[in-house]
């Protein structure tokens, strides 16, 4: 982005006669602009628009045309034509109907923002609505033969101007949303030309972490779309944006990185084939929490199993896979013409985990305990562990051993936690 001054002084509107004044925040204070009243058609539609990104970019993917070289033809008719087409659309949005309102009481209550190239900040629908009902309607629309319209000042910079964009669709009123593919590719533009406090500032973030996190999910929506062979295609993940914070979320809490790149995959052929599949896959991993928590683990060595790549472990165990493993799966489960098969799979062996897992984990469970208790032994010493807890310990190693399968039973029963050494290696 060039952070370029904004109008010249032979802008059209510097012979428009003020009306009234609005207060515009900046990142230096507010500004105290005159309200002029204008000609709707000395007015351009402005394509770095946050609410229509993602329809402007899908624009030219249809028309073979590069977002830049339609930023550079911003005011010429045939784009001026599309972005009233995009806007009307936005505009008839019915959970935040401006045609609607404007239609009813065929008055402009609310001042657009130009730059003093009469290029619009903020009212973009707005505009287009009062120019179709004016046409539609010249009598009952007289009202808008002219439009209200806030002039910045001609050195404003285009920084200045993102960040006042930025401030004024934040703020809540009757507004409608950006919708979360919009707001994170315009927040991805102003992190990129911003510094990251004026961004955490306009967007009313909690910190600047919150800007990596919503990109994080912007980003894996975007693989989602390579994955499905639509790339760009932001339409298709519109409705989709609890799915991508959740899975973003839950594989960022994946430490094993061969393990988050399969789940991340499997992930994706879940929400393909989420509408033939008979169940939701929002109360499964890797959409929420593992439950149980050895899920990650045990179903995908048992996708690995009925692969053909490892042996199908006994009961009791949950061996991880190893990298190998992993890295000969991992093709196995990236074609989405399978994504139906591979969650249909995913889905049925959680659920044999769930259903069984006292018969599939017991084992699991226990020397996992051993294993964490040996540890604190270890780092602590023996002194953690009271007389009468040590003779409690004694008594319950005793009884599994004598629970233990005859041909299994260590030979030195009388030595407890002798055997609690052995089990725990």
């Amino acid at each position: 982005m060039t952070d370029r001054p904004q109008g010249t002084a032979a802008s059209p509107l510097a012979a428009a006669t003020p009306e009234t004044r609005l207060f515009v925040r900046t990142r230096t204070g507010y500004l105290d602009l005159p309200v002029r009243a204008l000609d709707p058609d000395s007015l351009f539609y402005r394509t770095d628009n946050g609410r229509i990104l993602l329809e402007i970019r899908e624009y030219c993917r249809d028309h073979a045309i590069a977002v830049e070289d339609l930023k550079a033809l911003e005011a010429t008719a045939p784009i001026q034509a599309a972005l009233h087409d995009l806007l009307m659309d936005k505009a008839s949005d019915e959970t935040a109907s401006i045609l609607a309102e404007l239609e009813r009481h065929a008055v402009q209550t609310e001042p657009l923002l130009i730059t003093a190239d009469g290029v619009v900040v903020n009212g973009n629908r707005r505009l287009a609505s009062m120019r179709a009902l004016h046409r539609r309607d010249p009598t009952r629309y007289a009202a808008f033969a002219q439009v209200l319209a806030a002039v910045l000042p001609a050195g404003t910079t285009t920084t200045d101007i993102e960040f006042i964009e930025a401030d004024l669709q934040m703020a809540p009123d009757l507004k409608l949303g950006y919708g979360w593919v919009n707001r994170r590719l315009k927040l991805r533009d102003h992190a990129r030309d911003l510094p990251r406090e004026l961004v955490v500032d306009a967007y009313r973030l909690q910190d600047a972490g919150a800007i990596d996190r919503e990109l994080a999910e912007l980003e894996l929506a975007e693989r989602y779309l390579d994955y499905a062979g639509k790339p760009g295609a932001y339409g298709e993940v519109a409705d989709a944006e609890d799915r991508f914070v959740a899975l973003h979320q839950i594989l960022s809490e994946q430490k094993n990185e061969r393990l988050r790149a399969l789940w991340t995959v499997v992930g994706f052929a879940m929400i393909l084939a989420e509408a033939v599949l008979d169940r939701p896959i929002d109360h499964y991993y890797p959409f929420t929490s593992p439950v149980p928590p050895a899920v990650p683990q045990w179903v995908m060595r048992g996708l690995a199993a009925d692969r053909g790549l490892v042996e199908q472990q006994p009961p009791g165990l949950n061996n991880p896979l190893t990298g190998k493993v992993a890295d000969r799966l991992l093709p196995m489960v990236s074609n989405p013409g399978d994504a139906e098969v591979i969650a249909r799979h995913i889905l049925a062996l959680t659920d044999t985990l769930k259903a069984n897992q006292t018969e599939l984990l017991g084992a699991a469970r226990v020397l996992s305990q051993l294993r964490k208790f040996r540890q604190v032994l270890e780092e602590s010493g023996p002194s953690v562990v009271e007389p009468r807890q040590l003779r409690q310990i004694h008594a319950e190693l005793a009884a599994v051993l004598d629970l233990l399968d005859e041909d299994r039973r260590p030979r030195h029963p009388a030595n407890p936690m002798g055997l609690l050494r052995r089990l725990v290696r």
